[in-house]
């Protein structure tokens, strides 16, 4: 039965606009639903008196000829958790932190687990450009491989940018999870020091030491190499000291030393170039390896009190 034989209150979004019951929201928004959607969607609605915790079921008025579920949540959370129960569903629906809020809290009530798996999966997105507030978020809701995943990449943030991040989430984060982050990001940023003070990223280095890419000849003795590597180094541990991810191990870095002190090396010449890229590869690489043998011993626990 559509919408136009029902009086109802309707939602105004198109994916409502028919169904056989009714879904209200505690601020008086309906929701056209089909039974076989919801009942697939979760395991609460298969029976609806089974929804005694957060629904309740309403009797038929006599302007409503269709059955009437109210809930606890408000339309803006219902739109987002009944929209993903729908055929009509976008596929490719890209959630807001907020949304994603919405459906871990209600979903997670429901029983509805394929939109909490949707969630999850959407929050390691946005990790990539909102670590802190997905960190926030994954802590809020007891997500240990979220809040870690979060942690991470909060590493290519300066430290100056998460002290001074105020979101919505954050009220949720407990001092003590807090403390873990800031933890967690100084192991790893000591743990990079290491091993930029150490002989292991010189090793890497080892090959181009003294090479002429014009002529693919070594000059053996010259010690060129030795110089541009601790001068590499020396601005490696200046921009980790804000950034600490493989990311931070940029070409142009690797170029710009080159250049200040190997003038006699072309700049232009492809196979220098191709031999700068292979190094900076492996530097990132065993960065990346450093930093995740670098492990809090609390990171299990980030999201735990």
């Amino acid at each position: 039965m559509s919408s136009s034989d029902t009086p109802v209150t309707a939602s105004p979004s198109p994916l409502f606009n028919e169904g056989d019951i009714v879904i209200r929201s505690c601020d008086g928004q309906d929701f056209l639903m089909y039974k076989v959607d919801l009942s697939r969607a979760s395991p609460f609605f298969k029976t609806f008196p089974a929804l005694a915790t957060g629904a309740r079921l309403q009797e038929e008025a006599q302007d409503a000829p269709l059955p009437v579920v109210a809930l606890l949540e408000p339309a803006s959370v219902l739109t987002t958790l009944l929209s993903l129960c729908t055929p009509k569903r976008d596929s490719n629906v890209h959630l807001e932190l907020a949304s994603v809020a919405h459906i871990l809290e209600a979903a997670g009530k429901y029983g509805m687990e394929w939109q909490v798996a949707l969630a999850r999966e959407r929050m390691r997105e946005l990790a990539e450009t909102e670590p802190i507030q997905v960190y926030a978020l994954a802590c809020r809701f007891r997500l240990r491989a979220e809040a870690a995943f979060a942690a991470r990449r909060c590493l290519r943030l300066p430290m100056d940018t998460i002290l001074a991040c105020e979101t919505e989430e954050q009220d949720f984060v407990t001092a003590v999870q807090f403390r873990r982050l800031l933890d967690y990001r100084d192991r790893c940023q000591r743990a990079v020091e290491a091993y930029l003070l150490s002989g292991r990223i010189y090793e890497a280095c080892r090959s181009f030491e003294s090479y002429d890419a014009c002529t693919m000849q070594y000059y053996h003795g010259h010690g060129l190499g030795r110089g541009w590597q601790e001068a590499y180094v020396n601005l490696l541990l200046r921009v980790f000291r804000d950034c600490i991810w493989e990311g931070a191990v940029r070409l142009e870095d690797i170029v710009s030393v080159q250049m200040d002190l190997l003038h006699e090396i072309c700049a232009r010449c492809s196979a220098w170039g191709a031999r700068m890229e292979t190094l900076r590869e492996r530097i990132a690489s065993e960065i990346a390896q450093t930093i995740s043998e670098a492990r809090n011993p609390y990171l299990p626990l980030l999201c735990i009190d």
